[in-house]
């Protein structure tokens, strides 16, 4: 598939404060971004990159197949700075389109920001000190719901990682650590990527960032985790992908049963599965049930639980199933899943799923995630005011960055 690439011809702030030789002694670091029908928020997003404190990146920004004024944007702020590379490609997802990134890029260090989030202005420095300290494969490092109203305890928690180093894959790293699932807080060495041929499934629009990370992490030798909170995390945007398929309970539940299938499936292959085949088994669990409680309360219990049994039986031995049914944690959710004749209500799945993370995590864990339940279904209780100001100042925002990226062209 052909693309497309347009870049400026005159940089907006030249980087004439280094010689080169300073330059060659620090990391380049290509953030690479996915485009599609952001007109509104694009600059915004752009301008975080921009404004960095870090002199030596480049923004690989690709529009995939926009329909709306996103792919002229992008070229008119591409002619105002040379360090944005604009790449237009027929409309094929954000897995190709990052994919695409990829391939065009040319820093040290490759990370990903995705084009209705921002960065905080140190990110960059933050991530090349990281690197300059223990030159690593892949970095995590944590972020903030933007709004902070509108984050839950789930998302803090998988958003805060303690700092910790790894010297070689470790399942903790994957099965306690906050690692996942979010692809757009993490950086990789480029070559660790080209060399161990790490792509996002392009036949996957949901959870690709999951199969990415679990396919990434087992082959690094150098896992760093920053407690550093670098980056804005837009909760909530309408006609989102995300937010179609938060909408859609059956398309999540089935795309759920598909990334989990590619998971496995890489995992049998890579002999991943056989070394440590309770943690995938127990993170399974846990990945599946918020759409099977979900699916319950819709009256799909047993569609769901059924195309979950039919992966189990075909990724984990029968005398392993049969243990995980007559155990103690797993045993509750196991049976419910795997015999028609033991099914149970949402609301016994979700005290099945407190023991499990309870039991897994710790019990500080489980009761956030218990309160997050709760929170959900108290949501429409709230009141919209508070959130209906800060979208009002968040649109007043991002059309002054449009406005001075595209005003001040110039500028240094």
């Amino acid at each position: 598939m052909r693309t497309t690439e347009r870049t400026a011809q005159h940089t907006a702030r030249p980087a004439a404060a280094q010689t080169d030789g300073e330059r060659e002694n620090i990391p380049r670091i290509s953030v690479i971004m996915p485009v599609y029908n952001v007109e509104d928020y694009l600059a915004w997003s752009v301008k975080s990159v921009l404004d960095q404190s870090y002199p030596s990146f480049e923004l690989i920004c690709v529009d995939d197949g926009s329909i709306d004024g996103s792919g002229a944007l992008l070229d008119a702020l591409a002619a105002t700075d040379d360090r944005i590379v604009a790449v237009h490609q027929p409309n094929s997802g954000p897995s190709k389109a990052r994919n695409t990134g990829m391939d065009r890029a040319m820093g040290d260090v490759v990370t990903f920001l995705d084009s209705d989030d921002f960065m905080r202005l140190d990110a960059l420095q933050t991530i090349a000190a990281a690197y300059t300290a223990a030159p690593f494969d892949a970095l995590v490092y944590g972020a903030d719901a933007y709004p902070p109203s509108e984050g839950s305890a789930w998302l803090t928690e998988v958003l805060s990682p303690h700092d910790a180093e790894y010297d070689a894959f470790h399942p903790d790293i994957l099965f306690k650590e906050r690692s996942h699932p979010f692809t757009w807080r993490t950086a990789f060495r480029r070559q660790f990527l080209q060399t161990n041929s790490i792509r996002y499934d392009e036949n996957t629009d949901f959870a690709e960032d999951q199969i990415f990370l679990f396919q990434a992490y087992p082959l690094s030798k150098k896992t760093v985790f920053i407690a550093d909170k670098l980056i804005g995390y837009r909760v909530k945007r309408k006609n989102s992908l995300m937010a179609l398929r938060f909408d859609d309970l059956s398309m999540r539940s089935d795309e759920h049963i598909d990334a989990l299938e590619k998971i496995l499936s890489h995992w049998s292959s890579s002999g991943y599965l056989a070394r440590w085949p309770h943690e995938m088994f127990v993170w399974s669990m846990d990945f599946m049930l918020g759409s099977l409680i979900h699916s319950a309360n819709a009256g799909a219990f047993d569609d769901a639980a059924g195309k979950l049994s039919i992966l189990w039986q075909r990724y984990f031995d029968q005398g392993f199933l049969t243990e995980q049914t007559h155990a103690k944690i797993t045993g509750p959710i196991v049976r419910a899943v795997m015999d028609p004749n033991q099914r149970i209500s949402s609301r016994q799945l979700m005290l099945a799923l407190f023991t499990l993370r309870r039991h897994t995590f710790g019990l500080r864990y489980a009761l956030r995630q218990a309160a997050e339940q709760l929170r959900a279904r108290l949501q429409s209780k709230r009141t919209h005011a508070a959130y209906d100001e800060w979208t009002q100042a968040d649109a007043q925002a991002r059309r002054a960055a449009k406005d001075i990226l595209l005003g001040n062209s110039n500028r240094s």
